[in-house]
């Protein structure tokens, strides 16, 4: 993992792990955004707006915030990691995630997916249209 966090690794990958975090901070916006789109808008952006910034990643935050919060499902707290249990920040609605969420949040993706390759399909058509017409 780039830029991971104990003494052992503090410093391998540091630059790495920044750059990685500059080019990663406009796809995890829109990723937030589909996923507030899709979802519990009320509760994704929420989740989004006052839950992410606690993550302790850039990127990662906004996009477990507003996909927990667009699927009314509670993430984070204690977590194993190589070094141990780590409390992590909890992100997300009420209810505690199941099966049944898993299968919720791999739609919410796949109509992510969908909603992405529409616009994309749209704006290729105009500029088609525009180039040709």
């Amino acid at each position: 993992m780039w830029g991971y966090r104990t003494p052992r690794f503090l410093y391998f990958g540091r630059a790495a792990a920044r750059l990685d975090d500059v080019m990663g901070w406009v796809p995890a916006r829109l990723t937030a955004l589909t996923y507030t789109l899709l979802g519990d808008r009320k509760l994704a952006w929420w989740c989004w707006r006052n839950q992410a910034p606690l993550w302790d990643s850039p990127n990662a935050g906004p996009v477990m915030a507003a996909g927990a919060g667009a699927l009314d499902v509670r993430l984070g707290g204690p977590s194993p990691y190589p070094d141990g249990i780590k409390q992590r920040p909890v992100l997300g609605g009420a209810r505690d995630a199941s099966p049944a969420s898993v299968e919720s949040a791999i739609r919410l993706v796949q109509h992510g997916v969908g909603l992405w390759l529409g616009v994309w399909l749209a704006v290729t058509t105009l500029v088609f249209v525009g180039v040709c017409g």
